[in-house]
């Protein structure tokens, strides 16, 4: 869910949003999919506060990775079983999502020559 709040953060912006306010259960938004991982999850409420501060440290260590910098000394061997799992699972997912964000352009970029 991290990854694609990331990649969609525009879409969590409670300043910019079409409703103006945080939506949570008290106060969701208006329409059932607002907030939408496709295949996953629709909700009203915000994916934001679904989110863990270890989930965030998690975001921040993937940039990291991506860089070839690792946490602890040594190789890829030498990393945390849950670390290398966790880097695994979000770099599938982040590839995941710019493949869907790629697909929906170049559909739309077809509808408009068209």
């Amino acid at each position: 869910m991290a990854a694609h709040v990331a990649a969609e953060s525009s879409q969590f912006n409670c300043k910019t949003c079409k409703w103006g306010r945080h939506c949570d259960e008290s106060n969701p938004a208006k329409l059932p999919d607002w907030f939408s991982i496709p295949g996953v999850i629709d909700s009203r409420t915000c994916f934001l506060p679904m989110i863990s501060a270890e989930t965030h440290r998690y975001m921040r260590l993937y940039t990291h990775y991506k860089n070839h910098f690792l946490p602890h000394a040594g190789g890829i061997a030498d990393q945390p079983h849950h670390y290398i799992e966790a880097m695994e699972l979000l770099d599938k997912t982040l590839n995941q999502i710019q493949a869907a964000q790629i697909e929906r352009e170049r559909k739309r970029a077809e509808r408009d020559n068209h």
